[in-house]
């Protein structure tokens, strides 16, 4: 009961909401770069790939912000500094993929192991914390299944 209320307290402090936060979808989609009516492979590309990771939409949410590559404790939900960085994609209400879920198409994905963390602004003007990192492994097209790490 004491870490809550401290984790309530700081989350006010910064001007988070404690409210629910959007969960990524434990299942990616991973393309080849791809262009045209036909679907040709994108000359000086075909190494290449894209994955569009999906979470559920928060109903009061004004726009989202999905974190590429950060550190993210699980736990708390606070990102840290990193020295290789991270991007972070603003992403607005209507970008969803069939007006079911919410997602963002990453072109150029590292290939192997990325990680995703997904937070949420809503009507009150704050942001939830960063849900828990998504893993998911970029190779051939498909879907790609999150990848639990390691104790």
């Amino acid at each position: 009961m004491i870490i809550y209320l401290i984790l309530t307290l700081a989350a006010t402090a910064f001007g988070l909401s404690t409210a629910a936060y959007p969960s990524i979808r434990h299942e990616a989609r991973v393309k080849q770069h791809r262009s045209g009516a036909n679907g040709d492979l994108v000359d000086g590309e075909e190494e290449m790939r894209k994955i569009i990771v999906y979470w559920d939409i928060i109903p009061d949410a004004v726009e989202y912000e999905l974190c590429y590559g950060c550190v993210v404790d699980n736990k708390t939900g606070i990102r840290h500094d990193d020295p290789k960085g991270g991007h972070v994609f603003t992403i607005g209400i209507s970008s969803t993929c069939g007006g079911v879920d919410m997602c963002k198409a990453i072109p150029n994905a590292n290939l192997g192991k990325n990680v995703f963390n997904v937070r949420v602004k809503t009507n009150d003007g704050r942001w939830s914390r960063w849900s828990e990192g998504a893993n998911f492994i970029v190779d051939e097209p498909g879907f790609s299944q999150h990848v639990y790490d390691e104790l």
